[in-house]
């Protein structure tokens, strides 16, 4: 079987290397933070080493999404594609 991006499967990936514009279509990626993620473990980590009894943190840090040319609604509905749908339909649903 093959399948065409994005008009079969829509494809996506973490960390948007430079690498990832040479496909074609281009992938679209969530672009994490690096940078902020390393300054901000550091900082934990130096805070855990001064105060042992310091509460740990829940630190949420923003992700972009970067939407290029392989997302797309499918053209098409391939024979997996209707099975999951009619399971998900036949699924009981939360009260």
């Amino acid at each position: 079987m093959k399948l065409e991006i994005p008009k079969d499967l829509s494809f996506a990936m973490f960390d948007d290397p430079d690498w990832s514009l040479l496909f074609q279509p281009p992938i679209s990626a969530v672009r994490q933070p690096s940078y902020e993620i390393g300054k901000t473990a550091a900082r934990l980590a130096i805070d855990r080493i001064h105060q042992r009894d310091k509460p740990c943190e829940r630190i949420l840090l923003n992700a972009e999404f970067i939407e290029r040319g392989s997302i797309a609604a499918p053209q098409r509905i391939l024979p997996w594609q209707a099975l999951l749908k009619q399971m998900l339909e036949q699924a009981p649903r939360p009260i």
